[in-house]
């Protein structure tokens, strides 16, 4: 089992979040408990860390292996979270 945490800027997104979003992107989040390597993850390109899709939504996401802790760093719309 991992342990899954959210950084604090992506805590604040989410408090700033409808609910339906911000239910959906935890439960999203927290599924990878299990095995995050099964899920809609991918690794970012030009930079180090994985993204997780969740509808029009990206959480960016740092992944120890040795730990096997995942944390959520940043969310946001498709357009703007990679910038």
């Amino acid at each position: 089992m991992w342990a899954v945490r959210f950084h604090p800027r992506a805590e604040k997104r989410l408090s700033r979040m409808g609910s339906e979003d911000r239910e959906r992107i935890v439960r999203a989040v927290h599924a990878l408990r299990q095995d995050p390597f099964a899920h809609d993850i991918a690794p970012l390109r030009g930079r180090s860390g994985w993204r997780l899709r969740v509808g029009g939504w990206r959480v960016l996401l740092h992944v120890d292996k040795a730990a096997r802790v995942i944390m959520a760093m940043e969310i946001g719309p498709r357009g703007d979270v990679y910038k």
